[in-house]
């Protein structure tokens, strides 16, 4: 799958237009340049950068078959195409792992992925309804990762992973006036933010890495985090 990672293609290449975000996936108007014609996509991923990547594969798909993007919607393979888009999944990316109260995951660890998937989450989850479970791992850009997040949300609660996770004092100034509440790891993270969402009828999206997502999930889960093993 070719990615832009949220880096638009520029010239007159086909484009996504119209972007529409839902809880069940993104759908675009593909606007087919020199054409005036549109083609309507529906994706099972979320998020504005999804659609953008649908486009460049396809597009790198009919250039390397030597299908000149111009005349593409002439191509008996294109309905196949964008019916295999439409059963794209990506695990772990934007993903509801539980209802009733909602657990959403990102494995995002880079300031430009959690630009990405926050926006898109506000898309489908109100800002004042969500709670946010987030930690970082050591390793990567803490203080731009959590100032991005602490400027989108406004309800945290703020944890370590078991894994490589990062000292909760070294970014928790970023949430400064904010709902905030300190959970000693992921175990605790996934409980008080379970009892909280189920009180108070919110969603929550966990946020800051893979260690951070996976091991929330398998709390959530009655699993133990400090059992998982990722290597």
């Amino acid at each position: 799958f070719v990615s832009l990672t949220g880096k638009r293609a520029q010239g007159a290449g086909p484009h996504a237009r119209n972007v529409r975000n839902s809880a069940k996936g993104t759908s675009f108007d593909w606007s087919l340049a020199g054409t005036g014609k549109n083609v309507e996509v529906n994706l099972g991923l979320i998020g504005r950068h999804q659609a953008d990547n649908a486009v460049t594969a396809i597009a790198a798909a009919e250039a390397w078959r030597g299908v000149d993007v111009s005349g593409i919607e002439r191509d008996p393979a294109l309905p196949a195409m964008l019916e295999a888009l439409g059963q794209v999944r990506w695990p772990g990316r934007l993903e509801k792992v539980a209802s009733d109260p909602d657990l959403w995951i990102d494995v995002g660890h880079t300031p430009h992925a959690l630009d990405l998937v926050t926006e898109a989450f506000l898309d489908i989850a109100p800002r004042a309804r969500t709670l946010v479970v987030f930690g970082v791992s050591a390793s990567k850009e803490v203080q731009k990762i959590a100032a991005i997040v602490a400027g989108r949300f406004d309800h945290f609660i703020l944890t370590r992973a078991h894994k490589s996770g990062a000292d909760v004092a070294s970014f928790a100034g970023a949430f400064a006036g904010k709902d905030v509440t300190i959970a000693a790891d992921t175990a605790e993270a996934a409980r008080l933010a379970k009892a909280r969402a189920q009180e108070e009828g919110l969603a929550v999206l966990a946020l800051g890495g893979l260690f951070l997502a996976a091991e929330t999930q398998y709390a959530w889960q009655g699993g133990d985090p400090k059992t998982l093993d990722f290597f």
